[in-house]
Formats: C-alpha cells, structure tokens, sequence
C-alpha cells in the first residue's frame, strides 16, 4: 500500500476541488483507511478526528446488482428491499461463517 501516494492524491484533490465536500470527506476516509491498513494508526486516527471535528458526513455509497434481467439498487444496512431481513440474516451467517474459519474482518 503506497499511503506517500495516496497522501499526494488526497492532497491534490484538496487543492483543485476544495468546495467539493462529497468527494473530500470520501477521500479522506479512503486516506485513513490506507494510513490504517499499514498500522500508521496516529495518522489515521488524526483524519478521522479531522472529519468529525468537521461534523463532515460520509454518504454511504449506492450498488447496482442485476439478477433475472431485473436491475436491483441498494446501500450498506439498508432496509428498502422487501427480503432485506432475510438478505441481512443470509449476511450474518456468512460473516459468522467466515470468522470461524479464520477471517478478520478489517474494521479500518
């Protein structure tokens, strides 16, 4: 992971883009998570208060899935599926399942 390079890039976007907020605050958790992913958890850290001291929001991103020809839309933890429930649950045992075998999740 090159965090000297994404530095440069958050850095530059802040430059050329400073009244985009959208786009800085996803660039800045992108950052954070880089600077976490290689243990450098002060910067990290330091982003992370950064944006909160801001009272900057991240938007939670919106997928696309096509199944059967039908386009299906949706966000992390959303409930606007009629299954969502039974998506959510399917979710969980996956994730549990994944745990016992040895995965870390990466909470960064």
């Amino acid at each position: 992971m090159n965090a000297n390079l994404a530095q440069q890039i958050y850095d530059r976007m802040n430059k050329v883009f400073p009244q985009s907020d959208d786009s800085l605050v996803s660039a800045a958790t992108l950052l954070a998570n880089v600077y976490g992913s290689i243990g450098d958890i002060d910067k990290a850290s330091d982003i992370r208060i950064q944006l909160t001291k801001s009272g900057a929001k991240k938007k939670s991103g919106l997928s696309w899935t096509v199944v059967d020809g039908q386009v299906y839309q949706f966000r992390a933890h959303g409930v606007n599926h009629p299954r969502s429930k039974e998506i959510h649950a399917e979710a969980e045992k996956i994730s549990a399942e994944l745990v016992e075998h040895g995965h870390q999740h990466d909470s960064s």
